[in-house]
């Protein structure tokens, strides 16, 4: 198994890719804390999955933009397992608005959800990584850390700030033996997208932008998501990897 032993912290498992990633790193062996926010049932049910596989799992509830919850959890954590490895940034959000319509504190939530919490997370994780000298920090971008979307304004800046908080850190961590990789998602069928997905015109519309035709699965990110915080991909840091079925190449 590829990630044997390993504790690894996943945000917003309950539900979508967080879920997927949480079950995939608990198959190759990971010692895994479920993080979620006003999820309990569908934390829980994950929880019992992980068990009745063989795997290792500790439910969590903690609201990513606060520290003093991050620094629990990376305590209990450390407590139940011994060690945090592997940190994988999945909790995010997103609110599709005209940026001369939105109010400042819907702008501050989506900021501080997908962009300052890794900040906090990753300044919680890294001292643990670094008393043994190695760990792993994967963040869930978007094809929107490059690819502008009118509307989607606050999302996307996080998305973009993400990508250079993981340049950033990748650079200054590497010498402990830490590494940091992005994987940026394009149109994938989660609950964020289930608008999309509800609407047959809409559907179409994004497909056709798609060069492979259809929208991604959690599971297509669950697996690059393995392979990045695996000994496979040891000399791999710094980078951002496209999971998108090619949308990158045509643009949004």
């Amino acid at each position: 198994m590829l990630l044997e032993g390993k504790a690894a912290i996943v945000t917003g498992a309950a539900t979508g890719i967080g879920r997927a990633i949480a079950r995939a790193y608990a198959r190759e062996g990971a010692l895994v804390t479920i993080n979620h926010l006003k999820r309990q049932d569908m934390a829980d049910s994950l929880h019992d999955e992980i068990i009745q596989l063989g795997g290792n799992a500790l439910v969590f509830e903690a609201d990513v933009t606060s520290e003093d919850e991050i620094l629990q959890m990376v305590n209990a954590t450390k407590e139940r397992f011994g060690s945090v490895d592997i940190l994988v940034n999945c909790a995010g959000i997103q609110k599709f608005e005209s940026l001369l319509s939105m109010e400042l504190s819907t702008w501050n939530k989506i900021i501080e959800t997908n962009l300052t919490a890794c900040f906090l997370l990753i300044k919680a994780c890294v001292p643990h990584m670094q008393e043994h000298g190695s760990g792993c920090v994967v963040n869930i971008s978007s094809v929107h850390e490059d690819l502008a979307a009118g509307g989607n304004t606050a999302y996307c800046v996080s998305k973009s700030g993400l990508k250079m908080l993981m340049k950033c850190s990748a650079e200054e961590f590497a010498r402990f033996g830490i590494r940091v990789n992005n994987i940026a998602p394009g149109a994938t069928t989660t609950e964020m997208t289930a608008h999309v997905q509800r609407s047959p015109e809409q559907l179409n519309g994004l497909n056709s932008r798609i060069p492979l035709g259809r929208m991604g699965q959690s599971e297509d990110i669950a697996e690059l998501a393995v392979y990045l915080a695996s000994p496979q991909a040891g000399y791999i840091t710094g980078s951002t990897f496209m999971v998108d079925g090619g949308l990158h190449l045509k643009g949004w």
